[in-house]
C-alpha cells in the first residue's frame, strides 16, 4: 500500500516499486488533501486493517509517511509487515527556511523521547541529504530512539531528484545499488 506525498499519486511513486505489481494506495488529491489530519489518518488506518501484515509492504512518502506513521501508532500492536518511509515528514521541516510543523509533531517527539515503542517490526527510512523539506537530521534523530534501518542518498525531496533505487532488493535484505550504479530518477509519467 502506498500513501504518497501531497499532490502526488500512486502512479508517481510506483516506478520505484515495479517488483510489487499489485501495490495500491491513496492518491493525495484535492478530496483526500481536503480532509482534516485525523480523518486522513483514520482513512489510512482503515486501509492498513484490510491487509494481511505478513505479505504487505506499506510505503509512505513525504507527508504520506507522516500519515502512515500516525495510523500505525494508533494500532493496538506493532505492524508485522515491512514499512518504508521515503523522504518522510517527521514533524518539522520546510524548504528555503519556510519552516513548518506538522500536526501532532510535538506530541510525537515527546512520546518517542519517553520510550514509545516502534509501531512496526521492520521500519525502513529512506532519506536524502539534499532534502530541505524533510531534513535528514530528523531521520538520524529517530534512529537514536528506534532500531530503524536508515538509508541515505544524495537526493532532494522532489521525485525527479531520486534515483530508481531497487527498494525490492533492500526489503529482501540485499544491498540496494549505490547511487552511481543507477541512473537519475523519473517522474513515472
Amino acid at each position: 500500500m502506498i500513501v504518497p506525498g501531497r499532490d502526488e499519486t500512486v502512479c508517481d511513486v510506483r516506478p520505484w516499486f515495479a517488483a510489487f505489481r499489485d501495490l495500491e494506495g491513496i492518491d493525495f488529491d484535492r478530496q483526500f488533501g481536503g480532509l482534516a489530519f485525523g480523518a486522513q489518518v483514520a482513512r489510512v488506518a482503515a486501509l492498513i486493517r484490510g491487509h494481511d501484515p505478513a505479505g504487505t509492504l506499506l510505503v509512505g512518502r513525504s507527508f504520506g509517511a507522516w500519515l502512515l506513521l500516525h495510523a500505525l501508532l494508533g494500532q493496538a500492536s506493532a505492524f508485522e509487515g515491512a514499512v518504508l518511509l521515503w523522504a518522510p515528514v517527521l514533524g518539522y521541516g520546510g524548504a528555503g527556511g519556510a519552516g513548518f510543523m506538522a500536526p501532532r509533531a510535538r506530541t510525537f517527539w515527546t512520546e518517542i523521547g519517553a520510550g514509545r515503542p516502534m509501531p512496526a517490526l521492520r521500519l525502513i527510512l529512506i532519506a536524502g541529504h539534499r532534502d530541505q523539506q524533510c531534513p535528514i537530521k530528523l531521520a538520524r534523530d529517530l534512529a537514536k530512539w528506534w532500531p530503524i534501518e536508515l538509508h541515505q542518498y544524495d537526493a532532494g525531496h522532489a521525485l525527479d531528484t531520486w534515483p530508481l533505487v531497487d527498494f525490492h532488493r533492500m526489503l529482501r535484505g540485499q544491498p540496494a545499488p549505490k547511487l552511481g550504479e543507477i541512473g537519475p530518477g523519473t517522474r513515472g509519467r
